[in-house]
């Protein structure tokens, strides 16, 4: 993304994310168990709800993929959770 930026451009990414520590065992329980099975009894596909927890639980938190966004070249990395964490924004900028 840096290469294709223009100098000054910027960077603004929303990611599902690692929830704020209180939250996580909520979240985790719903995405986990909840979410695969109400989605097989409604449509029959389980796996493909499995496999959005597990790409969510494997997702970096937002302060590692600030850091990375930040050694990838990026300047004035910074991060914003939404609704207890669940979601992120992340923004930065290519130095002039």
């Amino acid at each position: 993304m840096l290469r294709v930026l223009s100098a000054g451009g910027s960077l603004h990414s929303l990611e599902l994310t690692q929830p704020d520590a209180w939250f996580r065992p909520f979240y985790y329980l719903y995405l986990k168990a909840i979410l695969p099975t109400a989605a097989r009894l409604l449509t029959g596909n389980r796996t493909a709800y499995q496999y959005l927890g597990d790409t969510i639980e494997a997702f970096p938190s937002r302060v590692s993929l600030a850091e990375e966004i930040r050694t990838a070249g990026f300047a004035r990395v910074g991060h914003v959770g939404l609704t207890f964490g669940i979601v992120a924004i992340h923004s930065a900028f290519k130095a002039p």
